[in-house]
């Protein structure tokens, strides 16, 4: 059976959307390709069959998210299995295009109702699917970071977080609004093309495209859905120029903290030998030294930087002890955490931990991780079946925390504005996700705490589009974000979400170090919009949208089914 280009050009019109698209993200940095790289997608999605565009949505999604989660590959030099590596990138890629299959099913069977004959005011009802396509992908996009254990990395709102004005969006409605506001930019750019398409086609191509479709806009200009999406896109980056501007000035009143963020740059657990861990330990002490220079108000260390399980090893006791001495500051650092459930108990509970220290290896304030990786530090299902903790990388299972913890930090190194403000602590990928952000800081969070180690992912993208996620939180939340990491991003980000001072990019070798800056810190941190009401003021409507219109459309076709039957 051969092809004709006709049907050929719709997959690769899916195809060319998510090359496009992909390039918005790091390591690349077209962050204005995101603007037009839907188009593709969209203009074949106008014209498709439902049954159509779910396979063209779940083309672009797979194709979308095998290029952007290549770097899971890595994880086969870190301890896991070539052949489960990559069946998790394969699996993880196929759910999440799931959501742009639905993406792809819906817009496309709005479209199609466009094109009933006989339809009343056609020119009402087309508006309505042009619209529709931004609330749907919002929608989309928010279930596939809430369903199940959730997966919310490289939102279309994380391309643009180079560019402030317009990333000042996500402290309204979070990253899903933001996105919305792009697709309809996308959407503006798909319609002026459909336009040449009826226009410059052939009679009989243009026929086949657009038949059914009634009253077409005569009178309308074939670029006001562009100009509409110019107009909203302008708009917003007026309004958010205006809050970077607010923000950098409320950054510069607040009271400063001084604080040193230590990035030993050390191997992989799996890669560490004894030798490995007396050099990482080293490493932490010595630029721990050399940041008391600086006098700093707090020194950070990165994700499970101390050794052994605490508070049991002793050499853990002893490095901290040391480090306290040496900087005469509070430390926050990661480690394993060890919790017998009763004396005596070999088999206790154990957490991935952010500790805060003050002058002594004694613990002052202990926040354990909420949102664990599945099949990082947890199995699912292992509770039922015991054999499947032996899939486990690191030998054994996290227990989840079960709340936000905020350690209290005073900046002695001032000389006015005295202050006392809360580190609200958030591990490993935990940035990720905009609910553990907003919860810090509705607990009265003035700044954001978070301890990463990417070096699971050494040489990769994945450390770089880890900063983009963890930019989108403080923006959100309108709180700065102190990141501490081992290999990959550590840096200052201030509730603009501009960039105070970096270091590493996650390439490792040649870049450890540590970095001091003096971050402004509200005592009394005013809410964003976002930070108050979340999710709740626009993504989940779209969410539930997304879910009304798919119950309706499913319904559609059982009782037209039905009636077929008859």
């Amino acid at each position: 059976m051969r092809l004709s280009p006709s049907r050929l050009l719709p997959p690769a019109a899916a195809l060319a959307a998510a090359l496009l698209l992909r390039l918005a993200y790091p390591p690349f940095t077209g962050s204005d390709v995101a603007f037009f790289a839907l188009a593709p997608l969209l203009l074949a999605l106008r014209f498709a069959t439902p049954r159509q565009g779910f396979r063209l949505g779940f083309l672009f999604g797979l194709a979308f998210r095998l290029t952007s989660l290549s770097w899971l590959v890595a994880l086969k030099d870190n301890g896991g299995p070539f052949v489960l590596v990559v069946f998790g990138l394969l699996g993880l890629s196929a759910v999440t295009a799931l959501f742009h299959a639905l993406f792809g099913w819906l817009v496309a069977s709005v479209w199609t109702f466009t094109r009933r004959p006989l339809l009343p005011l056609p020119w009402l009802f087309r508006s309505v699917a042009w619209l529709s396509q931004a609330l749907i992908w919002a929608g989309c996009e928010h279930l596939v970071g809430n369903v199940l254990s959730g997966f919310p990395w490289n939102p279309l709102a994380a391309t643009q977080v180079r560019n402030l004005p317009i990333l000042a969006t996500v402290a309204l409605g979070g990253a899903p609004l933001l996105s919305a506001v792009m697709v309809t930019f996308n959407a503006g750019v798909a319609s002026l093309v459909a336009h040449f398409i009826r226009n410059f086609v052939g009679q009989n191509e243009a026929s086949s495209l657009d038949a059914g479709q009634g009253v077409r806009f005569r009178w309308c200009p074939r670029s006001l859905p562009l100009g509409i999406a110019v107009i909203l896109l302008l708009a917003v980056w007026w309004r958010g120029l205006d809050r970077v501007r607010a923000l950098d000035r409320a950054s510069a009143a607040a009271p400063k903290f001084r604080i040193a963020l230590v990035h030993p740059d050390a191997a992989c657990i799996f890669e560490r030998d004894d030798e490995a861990v007396a050099a990482a330990n080293e490493a932490l002490l010595s630029f721990t030294e050399l940041a008391s220079a600086t006098g700093p108000d707090l020194v950070v260390w990165p994700e499970t930087s101390l050794p052994g399980y605490i508070p049991y090893d002793r050499d853990a006791a002893a490095l901290v002890r040391d480090a306290c001495a040496a900087s005469g500051a509070p430390l926050v650092a990661g480690a394993v955490e060890y919790v017998p459930r009763f004396p005596g108990d070999d088999d206790g509970l154990i957490f991935n931990s952010a500790l805060l220290f003050r002058d002594a290896p004694i613990i002052a304030g202990t926040y354990r991780k909420r949102h664990l990786v599945p099949f990082g530090e947890f199995i699912p299902l292992e509770s039922k079946i015991p054999v499947l903790k032996r899939l486990a990388p690191t030998g054994f299972s996290c227990e989840p925390g079960l709340e936000p913890k905020l350690f209290e930090v005073e900046n002695r190194s001032a000389s006015t504005n005295r202050a006392t403000v809360a580190f609200a602590p958030l591990i490993c990928f935990e940035d990720v996700f905009p609910y553990l952000a907003r919860d810090c800081a509705a607990a009265g969070a003035g700044a954001l705490l978070s301890i990463a180690n990417d070096a699971w992912f050494d040489g990769t993208s994945e450390p770089e589009q880890h900063l983009s996620q963890a930019i989108l939180r403080a923006v959100e939340t309108g709180l700065p974000m102190i990141r501490a990491t081992n290999r990959g991003v550590t840096a200052f980000i201030l509730p603009s979400g501009r960039i105070l001072r970096r270091l590493g990019d996650g390439k490792g070798g040649g870049t450890p170090g540590f970095i001091t800056a003096e971050i402004g810190v509200p005592t009394t941190p005013r809410l964003t919009p976002y930070a108050r009401h979340g999710d709740a003021f626009f993504a989940q409507p779209c969410a539930g949208y997304v879910l009304a219109l798919a119950i309706v459309i499913a319904l559609r076709r059982r009782s037209r089914g039905a009636l077929v039957r008859k």
